[in-house]
């Protein structure tokens, strides 16, 4: 057969063709294996599948087509993307499914979790740790969607109690199952709701981000101890970073009269020194803090302002478009956390902007030296 002859260019043709389809076939059964790869994430393991059945499927057409139709080049390619077009319509499809599947499990879990309880403690589904899990697991499921900036603050904060939950089921497992239990067992870790609060309040102080704000009334009691020690390092760092924080101390004269308080003129002194110490000199961004008194000129509060000394709480302001997160405290013991989700220019917002722009002046030295003497005055008096 001569090289000029058209039956023989036509089978070189059809012989590279082959090659072709032996190349795609291949490298489809490479990609599909490696994407079995436990190592892989999920969502590079569905991109390798993806783009090894559509060489597959490739493949498998060129090679039909070049049986079927002997070579006629213009019906191969239509044929080659016809097949294309329909195997990514499938990956569609599959990619359809799979998410109607997780929907599906996402309904089941309630019927999950209590059927896992059933057999592991013989509990039903209307027993009231089935409903604590189920809206547990609810609420990290909700968690993991949400788009707020605070998310993932809230969803280390709910870990942290998770671990130290199955900690303690561990040690008194250990103590209901052992004869004998080793008397340096584990022990039973109850965190204070101060460590609590003063953990969750660093997390997000350090979430919000510079250009952002804090606002916040403060008592002096619930400074003392050591409490918010984290919150309050966490603040330093985030002022430094571009955050604007500002802080008003409400301290009256009544909270030194009281015979079996916890605050006093030294130690009253001393959290307000510390504070002092971190103030910014830029007044549109770092630490600040002022003093409300109810002694002085500035005692007298407009009835707008005056219910602003009870009030104990903190907003956070991201810079960008996000809801504010207000931070309320109901005890000097810092129990009682509540955080709340408010618009921008909120009224506490607003009332905070009149209060902080009646008292005029940051705290100083001089002006805490004065009060100091105040203070002792008040606690003698009450002795």
């Amino acid at each position: 057969m001569s090289v000029s002859d058209p039956g023989f260019l036509e089978k070189i043709v059809r012989y590279k063709q082959y090659l072709l389809v032996a190349l795609l076939g291949g490298a489809g059964a490479v990609l599909f294996s490696y994407s079995k790869d436990p190592a892989l994430s999920p969502g590079t393991a569905e991109d390798l599948r993806e783009a090894a059945f559509a060489m597959l499927a490739t493949a498998l057409a060129l090679f039909i087509a070049e049986i079927v139709r002997k070579g006629y080049e213009e019906l191969l390619s239509t044929t080659v993307q016809s097949t294309l077009e329909e195997n990514l319509r499938d990956v569609r499809l599959s990619k359809k499914l799979l998410t109607d599947l997780e929907r599906l499990r996402d309904v089941e879990t309630e019927t999950a979790v209590s059927e896992v309880l059933s057999v592991k403690l013989g509990i039903d589904e209307d027993d009231r740790l089935t409903g604590s899990l189920n809206k547990m697991l609810d609420g990290l499921s909700a968690l993991k969607e949400s788009t707020h900036w605070a998310k993932d603050v809230y969803r280390e904060y709910l870990v942290d109690v998770i671990r130290n939950t199955a900690q303690n089921t561990e040690a008194l497992c250990a103590l209901s199952t052992e004869k004998f239990p080793s008397q340096s067992g584990q022990g039973i870790k109850l965190t204070p709701s101060a460590q609590r609060t003063d953990e969750i309040l660093a997390k997000l102080m350090s979430t919000v981000g510079p250009g952002s704000r804090y606002s916040v009334l403060s008592d002096l009691e619930s400074w003392l101890g050591g409490n918010l020690e984290t919150f309050f390092s966490s603040s330093r760092v985030s002022a430094e970073q571009g955050v604007l924080i500002r802080r008003i101390f409400v301290v009256l004269d009544a909270d030194f009269r009281r015979r079996n308080g916890a605050l006093n003129t030294e130690n009253a002194f001393e959290v307000l020194g510390e504070h002092i110490k971190a103030q910014s000199n830029r007044q549109d961004v770092g630490y600040h803090v002022r003093l409300y008194v109810d002694h002085g000129p500035k005692a007298q509060l407009s009835g707008e302002l005056q219910p602003m000394i009870k009030k104990h709480f903190g907003i956070f302001e991201p810079s960008h478009d996000d809801p504010c997160v207000q931070v309320r405290v109901e005890e000097p013991d810092l129990s009682g956390l509540r955080l709340i989700n408010l618009p921008r220019n909120s009224i506490d917002q607003k009332k905070f902007e009149f209060f902080w722009q009646f008292l005029e002046d940051d705290l100083s030295a001089e002006r805490l030296e004065t009060e100091r003497w105040r203070w002792r005055a008040a606690e003698s008096a009450a002795s």
